[in-house]
C-alpha cells in the first residue's frame, strides 16, 4: 500500500501545491 493511495485526493492536491511552489 502506497502513501499515495491512502491519502487520495488530499494527495493530488498537495501536489498542485507543489507545482505552485
Amino acid at each position: 500500500l502506497n502513501y499515495n493511495q491512502l491519502t487520495g485526493i488530499p494527495s493530488t492536491a498537495f501536489q498542485g501545491l507543489t507545482k505552485l511552489t
